[in-house]
């Protein structure tokens, strides 16, 4: 048979002192893990792409020649220089 009386004095014998500390304490954890992983994920994630576009780059010299003549330059090798030059340093940057 329940005995609210006789509940409610059980629950706060168990409860009683450290509750909010214990909740504090594990939000804490959780917030610091999840800004952890966030970060971590970050890092990752930039360490990756970084090394992605090392391997393949966006753009080489022949599609910026093929870019060229769609546009209807004539594409000369001093032109396709300065322009892989200049995005170059752009990605330098």
């Amino acid at each position: 048979m329940y005995n609210p009386v006789l509940f409610s004095t059980l629950y706060d014998e168990q409860h009683e002192g450290g509750s909010l500390m214990g909740t504090g304490l594990w939000i804490l954890v959780v917030i610091l893990a999840l800004v952890a992983g966030v970060a971590l994920g970050f890092f990752i994630a930039r360490r990756y792409m970084m090394s992605y576009l090392k391997k393949n780059p966006p753009i080489n010299e022949q599609m910026l020649k093929m870019m060229m003549m769609q546009m209807g330059m004539k594409p000369s090798q001093k032109k396709i220089n300065q322009m892989l030059n200049a995005m170059n340093k752009q990605q330098g940057k």
